[in-house]
């Protein structure tokens, strides 16, 4: 009989670990091993532990383990960033941070970071030279670098621009809207900056520096901007002297104009009084309503003062306005000299019956652009009933009266709605109902001509990833209903689930982020001088355009709690290393706050 064959010994997972100097020579061989120690190279194929033990008796090997052992390891000699000095910088940056979020003043600063290092970490150093540092030198820049990386990915993006006084300094800034398939949509800010006028020629040399800054000149897809002649040249968008025209001669090619929905909403219900005048600036009349309102069982607050041009004031004002209408009846009819206008809008018993009809129909329409219909609310109804039964109004009159309102509100959509009528092909994204490919087909065909970026979307493949697509809709569509579940968010748990599945939705998601980038409204940009007025008060007047940009930036940009960004700052080691180097002190802010071309 033939002998049976001796099996080779293999170099296992024990004996890795009893001997970690040794490593395999190749995968496919699993008996010969090389000695990191001594550099020989042997088999263990038959004599297995037993080889290991006569390697390691070799003079070669115990000679080059003495020597190991006498030379000590090179990366002690190199200074460890220890874990509690990456602490106190995250701590830094935080309180930083924290600081931009809550609007608090750099001079707080000297007295905050004092307790704190009195009270928690003696370690802890930054006041309010240190604390401004961080926020305009380390975190501002960040944030722009974190967008910008946003921007390199995204294939389509929307500029949305306005312009707004701090005093004698004309601000601008330039916020983007793009779509990332598993996050949703992002609103960043990409630039803030003075200019000496705001003609069509400054603002168009402007955006055009933004453009040519970030990239974008291939990727922009539209221009959101108010409805003024300046941006649009009027109703008609005639002329080539408005900065939607000169954009695009400058870029070579067609551009969308989105003008602001909320402002033509805005237009129509502008029917608040402006009581607010009479009041701030006078505490002697302040105080007396303050005594009027307690006499009337109010609880008083400040009168909120609304602007033209701020539409998202307009819904507040009134609530304030209301909430206090009693009050403020009794107070001005109390007056000897009280105005005559206001004296006739609060002897009038209906007074507040239309102040909350104009309140009603804000709410009503604020979301968006929506074609007005004859709508009563209830409350309003009863309110009117209630009047009508006084004998202080003709319930024909106050209809009449509604229908005017109503005719003049669609007069004024229609002959302004004239530039939204090739968006309305592209609702299918919305995903309320479930969408046909045909509708999908046929309103991406329509911007081919106009958006060059467009001919990346292949058809083919665009509708194989809809047939992928289309089950996840279906499953989901009724519940998103429901729950009243975002646009953005719905896309965000399609594309989730497909990646889970290993479908590709690369196409698909090309066509979404073309839609999803166009806004409806101006209303984020709107947002940042809000913030900016609440940040930029008279006690914080010595604050450079530099150092708003860069606050606007962090608490933009960012859109984390405190918590979470010092969980993202303990992650991030470069960032560390900034916020406790010297050299942050040398570094130059973010960018310049006023555009290159456009100086004084």
């Amino acid at each position: 009989l033939p002998k049976s064959k001796k099996r080779a010994c293999t170099f296992n997972d024990d004996l890795q670990k009893e001997f970690k100097f040794l490593k395999r020579e190749s995968t496919s061989e699993a008996s010969k091993l090389r000695c990191d120690i001594c550099g020989a190279r042997f088999s263990i194929a038959h004599g297995g532990r037993a080889d290991i033990t006569q390697h390691m008796h070799t003079k070669k090997h115990m000679d080059a383990a003495k020597c190991k052992c006498a030379t000590p390891i090179v990366s002690n000699f190199f200074v460890k960033q220890s874990c509690e000095s990456d602490k106190v910088h995250a701590s830094e940056g935080l309180f930083a941070y924290h600081s931009v979020i809550h609007g608090h003043s750099f001079r707080s600063a000297d007295c905050t970071a004092k307790f704190i290092k009195k009270l928690y970490d003696p370690k802890f150093s930054s006041a309010r030279t240190k604390s401004e540092t961080i926020k305009c030198n380390v975190l501002g820049p960040l944030s722009e670098e974190e967008v910008q990386h946003d921007l390199y990915k995204c294939s389509f993006v929307t500029l949305t621009v306005e312009a707004s006084n701090h005093k004698d300094i004309k601000l601008f800034p330039v916020l983007v809207r793009y779509f990332k398939p598993l996050e949703g949509v992002k609103v960043k800010i990409i630039e803030f900056s003075s200019l000496p006028g705001e003609t069509s020629d400054l603002q168009t040399a402007y955006i055009s520096h933004v453009i040519e800054k970030h990239g974008l000149a291939q990727k922009i897809v539209a221009l959101c901007v108010d409805n003024t002649n300046t941006n649009f040249g009027g109703v008609k968008r005639a002329g080539k002297g408005n900065i939607w025209r000169k954009l695009q001669i400058q870029l070579g090619r067609d551009i969308l104009g989105i003008g602001c929905n909320a402002h033509i909403i805005h237009n129509t219900l502008q029917t608040a009084v402006d009581v607010y005048k009479y009041f701030h600036i006078y505490t002697v009349r302040v105080k007396e309503l303050k005594e009027f309102c307690d006499f009337v069982q109010l609880d008083y607050q400040k009168l909120l003062e609304h602007g033209s041009t701020r539409f998202l004031s307009l819904g507040p004002s009134l609530e304030r306005i209301l909430h206090l209408f009693d009050g403020l009846r009794a107070y001005f009819l109390s007056q000897e000299k009280c105005p005559k206008f206001l004296k006739d809008t609060f002897s009038n018993p209906c007074t507040k019956l239309w102040l909350g009809f104009a309140l009603k129909q804000y709410i009503c329409h604020r979301s968006g652009f929506a074609h007005l219909s004859f709508f009563i609310p209830s409350d309003i109804k009863t309110q009117l009933d209630t009047l009508v039964e006084a004998g202080d109004i003709k319930a024909d009159d106050f209809y009449c009266a509604v229908r005017s309102f109503y005719s003049a509100s669609v007069d004024y959509f229609d002959n302004w709605s004239c530039s939204l009528e090739n968006t309305k092909e592209l609702e299918w994204v919305l995903l309320r109902s479930f969408p046909e490919w045909r509708d999908i087909q046929s309103s991406l065909s329509n911007f081919y001509s106009k958006i060059p970026a467009l001919t990346s979307v292949d058809k083919t493949m665009l509708f194989d990833e809809w047939a992928c697509a289309k089950n996840i809709v279906t499953c989901h569509i009724t519940e998103w209903n429901k729950n009243k579940v975002a646009v953005s968010d719905r896309w965000r748990d399609v594309f989730s689930e497909m990646g889970s599945n290993s479908l590709n939705f690369g196409v698909l998601s090309l066509a979404v982020a073309f839609v999803l980038c166009l806004p409806g409204t101006s209303a984020p940009v709107e947002r940042v001088f809000s913030l900016m007025n609440a940040s930029w008060t008279d006690e914080k007047s010595r604050q450079s355009v530099t150092t708003m940009k860069a606050m606007l930036f962090v608490r933009i940009n960012f859109g984390l709690d405190c918590s979470a960004f010092y969980d993202k700052l303990l992650k991030d080691k470069r960032t560390l290393a900034k916020i406790g180097s010297s050299e942050k002190y040398k570094t130059a802010t973010v960018n310049d706050a006023v555009a290159p071309s456009c100086s004084h």
